[in-house]
């Protein structure tokens, strides 16, 4: 048995459905551990960020002496949170904490994601701004969920989607990775996960649109280049890199990105600890 196919049977179990979520392979490249800062990838959108906490295009990094806590940022001397990493398979505490700053032990929470009913893959991800937990469902190397978007009167409730890609736009942001990309299903209920639609070949379809003709709203990939820091990398992209949506989304889909990192990595130790 090959260790590609390891893997997708190791997160297929984390998963608990036979879910097919194959992480990135890794392919030889230049050091990815330059000091100056990280530049927005080609058509990416530049500048300050529109949201109050949440970078437009953020990092994960491995933070030294530490099994469980990460830090994210724009790059490795600009943290904004850090990331804790919990089992969460004996007790009620949350698998994944993010703390609003660079140290988990002084820094309060900001977010949390628990397990969400007997499917290990399925989270309920609690942030600030939301009424309530949200869930993020897992498929078949897809995740979704749903989320009250905009403000006041503007507030609807829409649908989106994580897809397994190796697309142009997950090449844009790691040439050499392959990642997901979140795509924009439109209003709650509306029956837009590409099931019945035409859809056209990847090289034909433009630039931010899905197969199906759906925007994509945010892109994230493990780091394919060799660094003994920078784990993945994620940008918003489209509508997502404005203010359209609202800061309580942007945290939200920040917390599935990193779940879905989460599952690839603990499906790799998995394959690692079988051979």
């Amino acid at each position: 048995m090959g260790k590609l196919q390891k893997e997708q049977e190791a997160l297929a179990e984390q998963s608990s459905a036979g879910h097919d979520l194959a992480p990135p392979e890794y392919a030889a490249a230049a050091d990815d551990d330059s000091n100056a800062p990280d530049a927005p990838p080609p058509g990416y959108t530049p500048g300050p960020s529109p949201y109050e906490k949440v970078p437009v295009g953020w990092n994960l990094y491995y933070k030294a002496w530490s099994m469980r806590t990460f830090h994210i940022g724009p790059h490795a001397d600009q943290p904004v949170f850090a990331l804790e990493l919990h089992s969460g398979l004996l007790s009620s505490r949350p698998f994944l904490i993010l703390f609003d700053g660079a140290d988990a032990k002084t820094a309060p929470r900001i977010a949390t994601a628990h397990r969400d009913g007997l499917m290990k893959g399925h989270a309920a991800i609690t942030v600030p701004g939301a009424a309530a937990p949200e869930k993020l469902t897992v498929h078949s190397r897809r995740m979704n969920f749903s989320f009250n978007v905009g403000s006041g009167k503007e507030t609807r409730r829409e649908d989106f989607e994580w897809r397994y890609s190796h697309g142009k736009e997950v090449k844009v942001l790691d040439r050499w990775g392959q990642g997901w990309k979140l795509v924009r299903l439109g209003a709650h209920g509306g029956g837009g996960g590409g099931e019945g639609q035409d859809k056209v070949g990847r090289s034909a379809r433009p630039h931010g649109e899905s197969s199906d003709g759906h925007p994509i709203v945010a892109v994230f990939a493990d780091n394919s280049k060799w660094s003994k820091t920078k784990v993945a990398r994620f940008h918003f992209v489209g509508a997502g890199a404005t203010d359209e949506f609202g800061e309580p989304w942007a945290m939200f889909v920040t917390m599935s990105a990193l779940r879905i990192w989460e599952l690839m990595m603990n499906a790799r130790a998995s394959v690692a600890g079988a051979a």
